[in-house]
């Protein structure tokens, strides 16, 4: 569930955001701490479809990384970025 924060913000930006973007956007916002695999899975996209997504946000200041997790892959383990929106971010008005 997004926070009051996440939702002012979106309500600031969201015309700036793309389709895909705002879904993006959107799912960070309404479930938190979640990973691009996550973002992927929630949405049924592959996951080359969600990354550029996440990257533009990244550089827009819109979302953050907020640490990480590791997952086991089958051979390895890897480490795994959590975004979130981020509550300093503030659209040009």
């Amino acid at each position: 569930m997004g926070h009051e924060n996440s939702r002012l913000a979106y309500a600031q930006i969201a015309d700036s955001l793309s389709q895909s973007r705002r879904a993006v956007y959107e799912m960070i916002a309404r479930h938190g701490l979640v990973t691009r695999q996550e973002i992927s899975g929630f949405l049924g996209w592959e996951i080359n479809k969600v990354t550029p997504r996440v990257c533009e946000l990244l550089d827009k200041g819109q979302i953050i990384e907020a640490g990480s997790e590791s997952v086991w892959t089958g051979r390895r383990y890897s480490r795994r970025a959590r975004l979130c929106v981020n509550p300093d971010y503030r659209a040009a008005a």
